[in-house]
Parts: C-alpha cells; structure tokens; sequence
C-alpha cells in the first residue's frame, strides 16, 4: 500500500517530540512537560486550552484524518529521538484494535523504509501473558502492547494476578517476592497510548491505568470527555488541535455530524456562532457549556463551499 506524508500529521508528531525534548524521557523524567507546553503554545498561539500537572499529552484529530497512522509514526519517532522500546495502546473495542493491528500490518513496510525499524505487536488477550513475557518483558525489541481496556481493569484478569513465575531477576531466592504481569510492565517505563478517550473514562478503567502511573500518557481522538463530573479526563495539555472547523478548511473531511443541537430534556447554554448556506451545502458552528461543535453537510464538489 502506497502512502503519502500529510503535513499536518508531520506537524503533530513533531509538536510532541517538540515538548519532550524538554523532558528527560531516557529516564522517564517529565517534570517539566507543562512548561514545556506552555512553550509551544505561545508558539502555536493556543490560548483556548488548559494544562494540569498530569504526565499526559492530547491531541485533538478529526475522525477520517488518521490518527491511527499519527500515532503509530509517534512511536516510531519517539523510539527514534529517545530510545524508548516500549509502548502500549489501549482501546475501547475489539473491533478498534483489530483495525489498529490492520494498520500496523499495512503500514509495515512504510516505516521501515522510513526508521529501519518493525514494530513488533502483542495482540492482547488473544496472544496471551507468555507473549507478553517474551516480547515486552525480556526482550530488547521495539514493541507495542495493544489491548482493550476490558483485558485490564478488574483484578479478575489474569494480566492482574500474582505469579511465582514473574520474579524481579535482582532478588535472591530468600526474597522471592510474587508479582503480576501487569506490575512488571510498568516496570518497563512504557509509553501509553489512548485511543477513543471520550470512551475509556470508567472508574475501573482508570484505577488500571493508575497502576502505570509513572508512565506518560498520549491521548487520540476527536472527542473528548466534557462532563464537569468528568473534569480529571477533560481536554488538557493539548500539543495539537485538528478540530472540526480546521480539518472542513484544509479539504481532509467530506462531513461531520458532532452533536444534536438540543432537546427538551437539556438545559444548556447555547449559542450561534457561525451560520452559512447554498444549494449544495451548509454549515454551523456553534457552542454548548463553552464547547464548540460544527455540523455541516455538502454534496460532492472539489472546492470549498464557504470562505470561512
């Protein structure tokens, strides 16, 4: 399969490489990540976005403007610029991840014309904790564990249970000590990848995560969690922003259909910000609670309908 470098997508990995950069990532040390947003954004000038002191990264994508294939190089670079070896996407479905490893399998030959490198993937459950172990755990190969958050959020998972088979290599037989697989993961420092973040916001999903809690998240997607009782997994600490508006400029999306404007059960604080038609097309914007949402609809044409 033939595939084209996107500028825009360029422009996002670099942004997070950029951002990193100031951070010692070698050693898993990102106590400067938020200023170094904050530098990018007078940069960028991005004034409508939030940081946290979380060790998370968002980017905001269009759906059709691929992200998968974004974050995928993500990898790529960051193994290139920082040595990182391992990482791990987690996704909502079954039927998401068998389009990611799709990806991976289409793409392979791209990248490796590119870094000169395969990634390797686990396809967890399926591939099973001994694949785990080989390949993430005791190997030196680049390596991606991608699995649903389902295949970790309950201690029920195997992927959760202690094992007298998985024992830290520095201790001594006296001071065996047993340890789940998902605990030696995180002893690999790797780089967490979140797909569909509007999705995977459960407590249980997160309690999972927070077991990774010294590795760096980077959050995907075109929508994020807006609830106010959602605040922790709102849109922060944003490196790049492809929203709706942005991706209907630059010709990347044939339409979009973000959100029902209202109904009489919502008490919401609405408001009209952009209005335009003709007979082929038309298009909204508008905000809901200080978020803003586009809605457009065209026939097929090659030029723009609106000089927006």
């Amino acid at each position: 399969m033939h595939f084209e470098k996107q500028q825009y997508q360029e422009t996002c990995v670099a942004n997070i490489v950029q951002v990193l950069e100031a951070c010692d990532v070698r050693n898993n040390d990102f106590s400067n990540l938020q200023q170094a947003i904050s530098h990018l954004w007078q940069e960028l000038g991005y004034t409508q976005f939030k940081t946290t002191d979380k060790k998370r990264l968002d980017v905001l994508m269009e759906t059709g403007t691929g992200k998968t294939f974004t974050y995928l190089k993500t990898i790529f670079e960051l193994h290139k610029q920082f040595g990182k070896k391992k990482f791990i996407i987690v996704l909502p479905r079954t039927a998401i991840k068998l389009g990611v490893i799709q990806n991976i399998k289409l793409a392979d030959k791209y990248f490796f014309n590119e870094y000169k490198k395969h990634l390797k993937y686990i396809d967890y459950p399926k591939d099973g904790l001994g694949k785990i172990q080989h390949d993430f755990l005791h190997t030196d190969d680049l390596c991606v564990l991608i699995t649903t958050n389902s295949a970790f959020n309950s201690e029920k998972n195997k992927i959760n249970q202690t094992n007298e088979k998985i024992a830290q290599p520095h201790l001594t037989h006296e001071s065996f000590k047993e340890h789940s697989i998902w605990s030696k993961i995180k002893d690999k420092q790797p780089i967490i990848f979140i797909d569909e973040p509007h999705l995977l916001k459960g407590t249980e999903t997160q309690k999972g995560l927070d077991k990774l809690d010294n590795c760096l998240q980077i959050r995907f997607g075109a929508t994020f969690p807006s609830d106010p009782k959602d605040a922790a997994h709102h849109l922060s600490n944003v490196v790049y922003s492809l929203d709706s508006i942005s991706a209907f400029r630059q010709y990347l999306v044939k339409g979009i259909t973000v959100h029902t404007l209202n109904n009489e059960s919502e008490q919401s604080d609405l408001k009209l910000i952009f209005i335009e038609s003709n007979k082929n097309a038309f298009m909204v914007v508008y905000d809901i609670n200080g978020v803003v949402f586009c809605f457009f609809r065209r026939d097929r044409f090659q030029t723009c309908p609106f000089d927006i």
